[in-house]
C-alpha cells in the first residue's frame, strides 16, 4: 500500500500515551485491546481521521516531539505488561493469536524508539510537508462536509506550524550529532515546499475546499470561511512553508551528507537491522535478504527468457525488453484511455473474484489521478484506505507521467493496489467488527505489502495475463521488487553509493524503480516488505496444498489468511498451521 508508504504511516499501528496506573487485576484481552486503541487514536489524531473518526480533527499527529516519543514508550511498556499478566490458559486460540500480534508489534516499536529517527523528519513525498496539502485539499482524509469540518481544519493549521518548528529544531539537533539526511533528499524536498508558497491563493490545494463548498452551507458561513481560508493560507501556511524552505536552503543543506546509507550514520547499522525486522516481521538478517533478492532475480529473469522463447524472439533478453517497451501499441495516449482501461480490468476481475474469495468487501474504491502538486515525488501507483464506515471509499491513485502510459503494467498494478490486493485486504479487515480495532485498522508491512504482491500472482487464476505483453508487465514489476531487496540492503547495510544503486537497477532496465530511488533512501527497510511477505504467503499456500491435497480449497485458504487482518509472519504461520491441521480432519 504504497500510499501512506511514509515511514510515519508505516509505524502507525501501535502507539499511545500512558494514563492512569497499572491495574491491580489482570484485564481481559478485549479490554486491553480497546483501551490501547482508544488512547492510540487520541495520540494519533491524523490516523483517527484516516479511519473516519472525527473526534480529534482539530489536531495533527506530532510524533517528532520528545514528549510524544515518551508517551509512545510509556504505552508500549504498559500494554506489554498488561498482556504479560494475562492467563493464557483461559484464552481461545484466536485470542492468543491477537495477543501475540499486538505484543510483537509493541516489541518491535519499542526497539525502534531506541534510535533517533525523529532527527530526520523530512523526506520527499512521504512526510508531513508533502501529505498535509492532500489532507487539506478536500480529497484526503480530513472531511469538508460541514462548517465544523472547515473550522476544524483551520485549527489543524496551527499544529502544522508547530510541526514545522519542531522539525527545524530536530534537524538542528541532528546536524550537531552528525545525524543528517542525504543531500539528494533535501534537494527533492525544496521544490515541494516552493510549490506551497510560490503560488496564488486560488491555486493552492488548501483553497480547493472553498471552491468546492457543499451547496447547503449558508451564505454567511461561505463568506466567513472564504475570508478565513485566504487569511490562513497567506498568514500561516505560506509563512510556515517559506520558513522551512529558508532553513533547509540556508542552514541544513550545507550540513547534509553525500552518502545515502543509513549505516553511514551513528548507530545506523543497528537501526537498519531493527527496521528490517520491523518491516519484514521476521528475524532474517540483511545478508540473508540480499541473497533472497539475488535468487529471485535469477528466477524471474529465467521466466522472462522462457517468455521470450515462446514469443519466438531471436535476440537477447535486453533487446526483447526494449522491443516490448518501445512498441507504441503497448501504450495509452490519453488520460481517458488509461482510466477506461482500468475500469475494464475492474469489471473482469470483479466478475472472477468469487472463484477465489468467499467474501468481497462492501466498501468501494475510486481510481484517481495523482494531483499535480505531489506527482513529482509520488510513486507510479498507490492505495489509500477507506474510512471505517465506508463513507469515504478507498482510492487507487495512478501517477500518469508524460504523454503516454504503459498498457502492459495496468493489470499488475490493478491487482496489487485494488482487487484482490490492498483494497480487498484492507476493506475486508475494516468490515470485520469482531476483530480488535488495532487489527481492523492495523499494518504489518510484510503481510500488507506481501499480500499485494501475492495478489499480482493471482492474475492467471482470475483470467488476466492472457497475452505475452501483460505477463511481461507482471514480470517487470516482480523483477523490480526482487531488485529492491538487493538495492535496499546494498544501500543501507553494505554502504552502496547512489551511483552503485542506480547502476544495479539500470542493468535490469527498471526505469520505474530508478525513479523511486529516493524512496528507498528515505525509507530504509520498507522495500523489504513486499518480496519477503509474498514468499512467506506462497510458502504457506504450497504447504497447505501439499498437506491437504484434494481437500485444499483456495477460497477457504484465502478466507483464513485474511480473516484476522494483518499479522506478523511468525503469528501468521502458527495460525495457518493450526488451520491446516483442522482442515485435515474436516
Amino acid at each position: 500500500m504504497k500510499r501512506r508508504v511514509a515511514i510515519l504511516a508505516l509505524l502507525v499501528v501501535l502507539v499511545l500515551p500512558a494514563h492512569g496506573s497499572e491495574p491491580e487485576q489482570a484485564q481481559a484481552p478485549k479490554e486491553i485491546f480497546e483501551e490501547f486503541f482508544e488512547e492510540f487514536l487520541e495520540l494519533h489524531p491524523s490516523y483517527a481521521s484516516t479511519i473516519g473518526d472525527r473526534r480529534y480533527n482539530t489536531r495533527l499527529t506530532l510524533d517528532i516531539l520528545p514528549e510524544h516519543r515518551q508517551r509512545q514508550s510509556d504505552l508500549y511498556e504498559r500494554t506489554r505488561t498488561a498482556l504479560a499478566r494475562l492467563d493464557r490458559t483461559g484464552l481461545t486460540d484466536r485470542q492468543r493469536l491477537h495477543v501475540d500480534a499486538l505484543d510483537h508489534g509493541l516489541e518491535s516499536y519499542l526497539e525502534g524508539l531506541r534510535f533517533d529517527h525523529h532527527l530526520l523528519p523530512l523526506a520527499p513525498g512521504i512526510t508531513l510537508q508533502a501529505r498535509f496539502p492532500q489532507m487539506g485539499s478536500g480529497r484526503g482524509t480530513h472531511p469538508f462536509e460541514t462548517v465544523r469540518d472547515y473550522d476544524d481544519f483551520l485549527a489543524r493549521i496551527d499544529d502544522f506550524s508547530s510541526w514545522v518548528d519542531a522539525a527545524i529544531a530536530n534537524m538542528r539537533s541532528g546536524a550537531a550529532a552528525g545525524i543528517v539526511q542525504p543531500r539528494s533528499l533535501i534537494e527533492a524536498v525544496l521544490p515541494e515546499l516552493e510549490g506551497q508558497f510560490r503560488v496564488k491563493v486560488e491555486k493552492s490545494p488548501f483553497y480547493l475546499p472553498i471552491e468546492n463548498m457543499p451547496a447547503d452551507l449558508a451564505t454567511a458561513d461561505r463568506e466567513r470561511l472564504d475570508a478565513a481560508y485566504r487569511e490562513a493560507i497567506v498568514q500561516r501556511l505560506m509563512p510556515a512553508y517559506r520558513r522551512l524552505h529558508r532553513f533547509l536552503k540556508r542552514e541544513y543543506l550545507p550540513a547534509t551528507r553525500d552518502t545515502i546509507s543509513l549505516s553511514a550514520l551513528p548507530g545506523g547499522r543497528d537501526a537498519y537491522r531493527a527496521l528490517a525486522r520491523s518491516f519484514t516481521t521476521t528475524e532474517m538478517a540483511p545478508e540473508e535478504i540480499f541473497e533472497l533478492g539475488l535468487a529471485e532475480i535469477a528466477r524471474i529473469e529465467g521466466e522472462m527468457t522462457a517468455l521470450k522463447k515462446r514469443s519466438r524472439f531471436a535476440g537477447s533478453l535486453p533487446s526483447f525488453r526494449r522491443q516490448l517497451s518501445a512498441d507504441p501499441r503497448n501504450y495509452h495516449r490519453s488520460r481517458e484511455q488509461v482510466f477506461a482501461g482500468f475500469e475494464e480490468i475492474r469489471a473482469r476481475v470483479s466478475e472472477a473474484l468469487p472463484r477465489l474469495f468467499p467474501r468481497i468487501p462492501k466498501t468501494g474504491f475510486d481510481v484517481r489521478q495523482v494531483e499535480p502538486y505531489r506527482a513529482a515525488t509520488a510513486p507510479g501507483a498507490f492505495y489509500e484506505r477507506p474510512s471505517a464506515d465506508g463513507a469515504r471509499p478507498g482510492t487507487f491513485y495512478v501517477n500518469i507521467r508524460g504523454q503516454t502510459y504503459p498498457r502492459y503494467t495496468m493489470e499488475t498494478l490493478f491487482l496489487h493496489e485494488a482487487l484482490p490486493g490492498h483494497h480487498l485486504q484492507i476493506a475486508l479487515a475494516q468490515e470485520q467488527d469482531e476483530l480488535p480495532r488495532f487489527l481492523r485498522h492495523g499494518y504489518f508491512g510484510a503481510f500488507v505489502e506481501g499480500w499485494g504482491l501475492y495478489a499480482e500472482g493471482l492474475g492467471r487464476e482470475l483470467g488476466l495475463y492472457t497475452d505475452a505483453v501483460q505477463y511481461y508487465g507482471r514480470l517487470v514489476y516482480d523483477l523490480g521488487r526482487a531488485s529492491r531487496l538487493v538495492a535496499d540492503v546494498g544501500i543501507h547495510h553494505r554502504g552502496w553509493t547512489r551511483r552503485e544503486a542506480l547502476d544495479f537497477l539500470g542493468e535490469r532496465h527498471l526505469d520505474w524503480a530508478i525513479r523511486e530511488i529516493d524512496r528507498y533512501v528515505a525509507m530504509p527497510g520498507q522495500a523489504l516488505s513486499y518480496k519477503v511477505g509474498e514468499r512467506e504467503i506462497l510458502n504457506l499456500r504450497r504447504r497447505a496444498e501439499t498437506v491437504l491435497g484434494e481437500r485444499f480449497d483456495v477460497r477457504r485458504f484465502h478466507h483464513e489468511l485474511l480473516r484476522d487482518g494483518p499479522l506478523p509472519i511468525a503469528v501468521l504461520k502458527q495460525k495457518i498451521d493450526r488451520w491446516i491441521a483442522t482442515e485435515r480432519t474436516r
